[in-house]
């Protein structure tokens, strides 16, 4: 307990473990963590981190993916009175060791270290932490060139979960989906707040969080009442069921918004404030909604350059809020500040957003923009600085300027101007800042200048650089259904004049919109799903588009390798997320779900002609089939996989590895000669809705089809099998892995304890992880 009355977050927690012992804190689908279960989680951990030197205010690291363990971790840490430095494990290498150094860290929790904690007694006592004991450290983009880390004590944490309780009025009846990254300030507040109050958080999976046609599946099927959306995800959100109550947004500009079936808040707030400290509730659907009015235990001012109150100016919160910037006094100076009111309202200090506000007049604040060129992406804050440094560090670049452009549907991104030598192009500066930023900061578009245009001063003229325009073939539709379909498509790009045949992706159709543009198609009766409308360039080729089978994610290069992914009876649209994120370094050629073309070309086929196929396939497609580097593929994707790769050997006498995920082998006196009804699922399909059970039975058949045991091919080239620990019963799973090693000779097995099935192909934080494994032969 603070000397105000504050309580920290630490005795906030202490209480919410006591209370709410027997209640579900975490789960993913049948998996569940009650808060005893957390609790005793948390003390063989803090036993661990004991036994290794690390006392109270240390600083510890916390580079984990996105999982439970890793919201354990940060429960620990601010439990046990440790500072956690929330990072990403996919941030760039150098990004991670950066952060670890600046902020001092005495210990990293990573995956050896959630393995070693398994044979730990927890016996760690919680011993009370100070209001000014080290609580979180949260990495935001700096304008010096390197990130800088933002330090919440205990008591500004505690302080963030007592007014966003007093906004939100939680109930620990509810269950929370999970969805800003953890390394967000949102995120940190939207657990800290869950596991206080006692509610159940499961975590939403990004490739869910891109699909809204998944996610509402994802919240019926988990009961989810309270989440983050984005604004423009929650703009185009359909709900499925009637468990959601209320939806928390933010981060941006809010446009157009509104719902009379659930709540929807706006919230303000930035990684120096410890979350929000505005809170709107949304009306009706505003041009700009606004940000709503100060949260308990703060005050917000709207000031001019004299520190004066007026109408419209810098938006100033005065509260308990940072301790400061890791390392950077002068930084800390700037942004906060003594402040002026403090005989009104009693708060020591106050802080500078650099956001301008206005005052409305029924007390609510309008957000109206940046003071200063620093930029948001998709709520994470960007300084142009950091990028420039990046940009300028590329061999043959002389200078650079970074700056964020708005389309008329207020998608904000991000345009690098810089002047190099004539043989530096676009390609080459894009490669070299991607081992340097998270994709969040890495620029959409690039513009090579001779020169940049000077202000009067000498200094660059940023309002001279204009964001680069876009030619277009703008051809006029031809048919009916090229006119609906550009008609829909200027409904997401609606500042741009184009035609059927531009590309979509160079005209702004991201992952999001192109959600958005198949629940429009679909709204007038075209069964168009997302994948093809990432996989063809065009309204005209869309709409055309036949079954291909087999195409490349993004426009193939002769100067990559390939790598083949079979997907088998995955479902494509979730898993391309993931798949994406190999398109930096590999041409990635995708094989279609076999279900997807069953009926109409596989019916019938023997496992041989299946595979004899699919090679065709890659004969007329792939332009160079020495460029294969690998061949990859989840579940039964991976046994084809390593059947493809066994035929490529006999056919092009070349070896290459293949990466199989958690494939369920079989032996061949094991596969049936009938089909399978429900007598014959896993007790946890059986467990499961109708709906899963019956679409279990018919891809089970659909494999058990092809008389894959009469073949029974067995590649004896190099294979790493990753195997999903999560989720399997002892003895099915010393099965899965006897079988493996029998039928694959040269087989590396590689543990993946923390995972289930499904975790291998959707979590997106395992991206470095495959491509890892692709390049290490």
């Amino acid at each position: 307990m603070t000397k105000e009355g504050i309580m920290t977050v630490q005795s906030l927690i202490k209480k919410s473990l006591s209370e709410n012992a027997d209640r579900v804190a975490l789960f993913e689908g049948e998996i569940k963590k009650r808060y005893s279960d957390i609790e005793l989680e948390c003390k063989k951990l803090a036993s661990l981190i004991k036994s290794k030197g690390v006392k109270s205010g240390d600083m510890i690291a916390i580079v984990l993916p996105r999982c439970m363990d890793y919201i354990v971790a940060e429960v620990t840490c601010l439990l046990y009175g440790y500072g956690a430095i929330l990072l990403d494990a996919n941030y760039p290498k150098e990004r991670i060791e950066y952060c670890i150094k600046d902020a001092g860290a005495k210990l990293v929790i990573d995956e050896a270290i959630i393995n070693e904690v398994k044979s730990v007694a927890g016996d760690a006592v919680v011993e009370e932490a100070e209001d000014s004991t080290p609580a979180v450290v949260i990495y935001t983009s700096g304008s010096t060139g390197k990130p800088k880390g933002v330090l919440h004590d205990q008591k500004s944490i505690g302080q963030m979960v007592e007014r966003l309780t007093d906004f939100t009025n939680p109930s620990p009846n509810h269950v929370v989906g999970t969805v800003a990254p953890f390394t967000f300030i949102a995120s940190c507040g939207e657990i800290m707040k869950s596991m206080c109050i006692g509610s159940s958080i499961t975590i939403v999976d990004r490739a869910v969080l891109l699909d809204p046609t998944l996610l509402a599946d994802f919240i019926d099927k988990n009961q989810i009442t309270n989440m983050y959306m984005p604004p423009k995800l929650a703009r185009i959100f359909k709900e499925k069921g009637n468990s959601l109550m209320g939806i928390s947004t933010g981060s941006e500009r809010v446009t157009n918004l509104y719902s009379d079936r659930y709540k929807i808040s706006v919230m303000y707030g930035m990684s120096e404030t410890a979350a929000s400290v505005c809170g709107f509730v949304i009306d009706k659907a505003y041009d700009n909604t606004p940000i709503g009015k100060a949260l308990k235990g703060v005050n917000v001012y709207i000031l001019n350059e004299n520190n004066e109150e007026c109408e419209e100016g810098e938006i100033c919160v005065a509260g308990h809020f940072m301790t400061g910037y890791i390392g950077m006094p002068e930084k800390t100076a700037e942004t906060k500040v003594k402040n002026p009111f403090y005989e009104k309202d009693g708060h020591e200090y106050m802080i500078h957003t650099g956001d301008i506000g206005r005052r409305l007049e029924d007390g609510n604040i309008l957000f109206v923009n940046r003071k200063d060129w620093m930029i948001k992406i998709n709520g994470q804050r960007v300084e142009p600085g950091e990028v420039e440094i990046a940009i300028k560090s590329v061999k043959g670049v002389k200078d650079a300027v970074v700056k964020g452009f708005e389309d008329r549907s207020h998608r904000t991104y991000l345009c690098a101007f810089y002047i190099a030598n004539d043989d530096v192009t676009d390609e080459a500066v894009a490669k070299g800042i991607s081992t340097l930023l998270p994709n969040y900061m890495q620029p959409e578009t690039f513009v090579k200048l001779d020169k940049f245009p000077l202000n009067a001063n000498g200094k660059v003229d940023h309002l001279q650089l204009k964001a680069p325009e876009i030619k277009t073939l703008n051809e006029k539709p031809q048919t009916k259904d090229e006119e609906v379909a550009l008609l829909l498509a200027k409904q997401l790009i609606n500042d741009i004049d184009f035609g059927v045949t531009d590309n979509l992706d160079v005209l702004g159709m991201d992952s999001m919109r192109s959600a958005e543009y198949s629940l429009l198609l679909q709204e007038k009766g075209y069964n168009i799903n997302v994948s093809t409308i990432i996989k063809n360039k065009n309204i005209r080729a869309i709409l055309t588009a036949k079954n291909s089978m087999c195409w490349f994610l993004k426009d193939y290069d002769s100067n990559k390798p390939t790598v083949v992914i079979t997907s088998g009876i995955v479902v494509l649209r979730p898993v391309l997320p993931l798949y994406e994120k190999f398109c930096d370094k590999y041409n990635v050629f995708i094989i279609e779900p076999v279900q997807d073309y069953y009926n109409d070309v596989l019916k019938g086929l023997k496992f041989d002609e299946l595979i004899d196929l699919y090679m065709e396939k890659l004969v007329e497609n792939i332009p160079d089939m020495s460029s294969i580097d690998g061949f990859m593929g989840f579940s039964f994707g991976g046994e084809l996989s390593a059947a493809i790769a066994c035929k490529y050997k006999e056919v092009y006498n070349r070896e290459v590895q293949v990466i199989m995920g958690d494939s369920l082998v079989k032996l061949k006196g094991e596969y049936f000669d009938r089909e399978l009804t429900k007598e014959d699922m896993p007790e946890e399909i059986l467990l499961g809705t109708k709906e899963k059970i019956d679409n279990f039975v018919l891809r089970a058949n659909i494999v058990n089809s092809f008389g894959y045991g009469d073949k029974y091919a067995c590649y004896d080239g190099q294979i790493k099998f990753i195997d999903a620990k999560l989720g399997y019963a002892p003895e099915k799973e010393a099965t899965k892995l006897a079988n493996a090693k029998e039928r694959y000779k040269n087989i590396t097995i590689i543990p993946m304890d923390k995972c289930n099935h499904t975790d291998l192909f959707r979590d997106l934080s395992l991206s470095d992880f495959y491509i890892e494994l692709l390049e290490n032969k």
